[in-house]
């Protein structure tokens, strides 16, 4: 047995993770637990999201510690944020801030396929590259990537973009379009 336990990204353990931390637990119960129940996402592979949310119940006298202010986003993502995590039907709950500035105002854009969605974001990124004298970027990584970079005329690599998919805002999906974690 060990003296303490540290279990990160709780909110993603499974029914065997749950009992193989319950073997391991030493008498005096010292155990820390950190996780987002706002940030399950893998349900599909057994994660079971009622055991960060029972955490309490089962560790009576546990200290909940909320870290709710963000420091790298600004007041609109957070502000966003905050409107997409309260549509979650199972949720501790939490209110994301920030000291920052506010940001700049989000858009929401659909668009009919990736490769739509490629050609926006190439010139958008283009247009915002030549505006800042910046000669390329690297904004995460999607399957559309390349896609993207030759819409720029770039090569491979130059230009990698996410393909995040449209949300609603400000307004919660209907219930049919929702995960077991809410998106």
């Amino acid at each position: 047995m060990w003296r303490l336990l540290l279990t990160d990204e709780y909110q993603d353990t499974n029914a065997a993770q749950e009992k193989l931390i319950s073997l391991i637990l030493n008498d005096q119960r010292n155990i820390t637990c950190v996780g987002d129940e706002d940030q399950s996402v893998y349900a599909w592979r057994g994660a079971d999201i009622n055991n960060i949310l029972s955490f309490e119940k089962r560790y009576q006298g546990a200290t909940v510690i909320k870290l709710e202010q963000n420091y790298r986003s600004t007041g609109a993502i957070l502000n966003a944020a905050n409107k997409l995590i309260g549509c979650n039907d199972q949720r501790l709950g939490k209110n994301l801030y920030t000291v920052s500035e506010s940001g700049a105002t989000l858009t929401h854009q659909r668009y009919g396929n990736t490769q739509a969605e490629a050609h926006a974001i190439a010139a958008r990124f283009a247009a915002d590259r030549s505006s800042l004298g910046v000669a390329s970027c690297a904004v995460g990584s999607s399957r559309t990537a390349a896609r993207t970079a030759a819409a720029c005329g770039a090569s491979s690599g130059s230009i990698s973009v996410s393909s995040a998919r449209a949300c609603p805002m400000p307004t919660c999906p209907s219930s049919s379009a929702r995960t077991s974690r809410g998106w």
